[in-house]
Parts: C-alpha cells; structure tokens; sequence
C-alpha cells in the first residue's frame, strides 16, 4: 500500500500552521507516515501511540534525531510537564474509547504553551476507501459513531474553540486485491467476491486507487 503519495496531510498542515523551528506533539503516531513529514520541518518531534509494535515500525521508517518515540495513550501522556508549539491528533482521536476522548483533548490542550495550536485531524465520510470500509467490513469498519464522538468532545473542550475545519483527500495505492487485505484485513469472515469486483472496478492500470475525505479542525485558546 502507498499512502497519500500526493503528500495532502503535510501540505495541509504546513498551510494552516507553521512548524518550522517549532516543537510538535504527535498524538498517535501509528507507523510514523505523518511523523516523517513532521521531522523534516519542526525543531523536534514527540510522537506517541500506545501500540508497541507500531511504534517499532515507526522507529524503522524514521531515524530522525529530532524525533522521540513514546509509548503512552492520549489520556495520559506521560511527559513530565513539557510543553509544545502544536499538539496533533493524526487521525487518532475518533480511536480514543469514548469515556477518554474529552481526557485526551485536555493533555493535549495542557502540552502545548501559550499562543500554541492543536490540530485534529480525522476521517470524513465521503471516499472510495471509506465505502470499502464500511460496506464491506475491513479494516476499522463502520466508524460513523466514534467520529461522530471525537467531534462532539471537540466541542466540548473547554477554552477553546475550533477556527476552521479544512477539508481535503488522501489517496490510497494498492498493488492487487491481496496488498487491499494486507492492509485492511477482514473484522469478520473471509472476503466475498463482491469486495474483489468493488476494489478491480477502482483499477487504474497496475494499481487499484482508493480515496478517502479528511477533517482537519484547527483549535485556539479562546482570548480573554
């Protein structure tokens, strides 16, 4: 699988927020795809994600001495007290179990120093590659709900407000059927042939390319 090979998650995020210099806490990092991008800009790079063996494939893909891999949950993220210019949610937040989601936004909010930012990204609900998912059971499945959720404890968080929510698509390439399930493995029984005729109706010459909307919710402390 080639993940977002037009690089729309960096571009998107270096046009809303500066990060040149600037110290970033990246929050669920999973196998560092987003975390590459961050290190090649920011000062340093504080990744975390609770999964350890994402974590061991992302210190493979990223051997930045900018960059700190820790592994910690969102709710508690274990830094001592450090501060951050931008706290980011990499597609990470609607993966919080629901009693943890406003916990998790108040670390964020906590980690990062005056005049600083958070940005949260998070699936929409338009694409080619979410339809798969949700129609056909793979990989996170119907994810309606815990969407829905993460953008309700936006809402919630207290002293800030969201500014603006950009939206933009990322782009999915896939060798064959067999690269789709490596990647998005079936949550329940073996894959039918409806998935197989789904994924060659989307076959653009040697790859099948997928789709997928995103929201990116760019937060500030509210003034005064």
């Amino acid at each position: 699988m080639l993940l977002d090979p037009t690089d729309q998650f960096i571009r998107n995020i270096r046009s809303a927020c500066d990060l040149d210099g600037k110290a970033v806490l990246e929050i669920g990092c999973g196998s560092g795809r987003i975390t590459r991008d961050l290190a090649a800009s920011a000062r340093e790079v504080v990744a975390i994600d609770p999964d350890p063996v994402a974590l061991d494939r992302a210190r493979a893909r990223v051997a930045g001495a900018n960059v700190l891999f820790v592994c910690s949950s969102a709710a508690d993220l274990g830094l001592a007290g450090r501060t951050f210019d931008v706290a980011i949610f990499s597609l990470s937040l609607h993966h919080v179990a629901l009693e943890f989601m406003d916990a998790s936004l108040l670390a964020a909010a906590r980690a990062v120093s005056a005049g600083g930012r958070i940005i949260v990204i998070e699936p929409g609900d338009e694409g080619t590659l979410i339809e798969a998912e949700t129609r056909f059971d793979v990989g996170d499945g119907d994810e309606r709900r815990a969407k829905a959720a993460a953008q309700e404890a936006l809402r919630r968080l207290k002293g800030w407000t969201v500014d603006e929510t950009v939206r933009f698509c990322t782009l999915f390439h896939f060798q064959n059927a067999a690269d789709f399930l490596e990647n998005l493995p079936p949550r329940g029984g073996p894959p039918g042939d409806a998935l197989r005729r789904f994924l060659e109706h989307h076959r653009e010459d040697d790859r099948i390319v997928l789709w997928a909307e995103r929201g990116m919710a760019l937060l500030s402390r509210v003034l005064g």
